[in-house]
């Protein structure tokens, strides 16, 4: 079966080098994430552990190298390329790795254009990427209700409002695509006979929640 790939959001991690070093890399080959390492003018080494991102993540990853030396020079290459990746790509999601709040101004403003933006000070820290470890950790316990209940729990408002559409959501956005339909509805059952989910007709009602 062909995967269309054309409705699901880029997503850009863009690393202020000058400004952290991050030591643990997550596995980022999922085909529409990319990641951009901005490096000083006067940084001349780098972690074996980018190194091995950027080169497992092929040409979807690359470094940009600051030419001269200057206050903020660093920063302002991180604003060129936010805009020019935007105006090619208006879907996409940028996530900064820095420790900088002179980011934060500028990621509001994104946000006035509907351009998603965040800034995490390590890359561990994006949330797809703390879900993506809980999956790796909830395959080897096998604890997929767990996974779920902490998902749900994450979520104060816009949870599933049908059987169906929780069903849904346990599979896709919760468990990263990691279970099948009779999976999906073991999950649904075990959160209704424990209590987190109630079936009030055509609704659901999250009553722990």
């Amino acid at each position: 079966m062909t995967v269309n790939n054309s409705n699901i959001r880029p997503q850009y991690i863009c690393i202020d080098w000058e400004n952290v070093q991050p030591e643990v890399f997550p596995s980022l080959q999922a085909e529409h994430i990319y990641m951009l390492v901005f490096v000083g003018a006067q940084q001349n080494k780098l972690s074996f552990p980018i190194v091995e991102a950027v080169q497992k993540m092929g040409s979807r990853a690359q470094y940009v190298k600051v030419s001269q030396a200057g206050n903020n020079a660093l920063d302002m290459h991180i604003a060129f390329y936010l805009g020019k990746i935007a105006s090619e790509k208006p879907n996409v999601h940028f996530h900064i790795i820095s420790k900088d709040t002179d980011y934060d101004p500028l990621i509001q403003h994104l946000r006035t254009m509907n351009i998603r933006a965040n800034r995490y000070v390590d890359v561990m820290e994006i949330g797809w990427i703390k879900n993506q470890k809980s999956l790796e950790l909830a395959k080897e316990t096998k604890d997929f209700l767990q996974v779920s209940i902490e998902w749900l729990q994450a979520r104060t408002s816009g949870r599933p409002a049908s059987e169906q559409a929780l069903k849904n959501t346990l599979k896709s956005a919760a468990l990263g695509n990691s279970l099948d339909d009779v999976q999906a509805e073991v999950v649904f059952n075990q959160l209704v006979e424990k209590g987190y989910v109630v079936v009030h007709g055509s609704q659901i009602l999250y009553p722990k929640f």
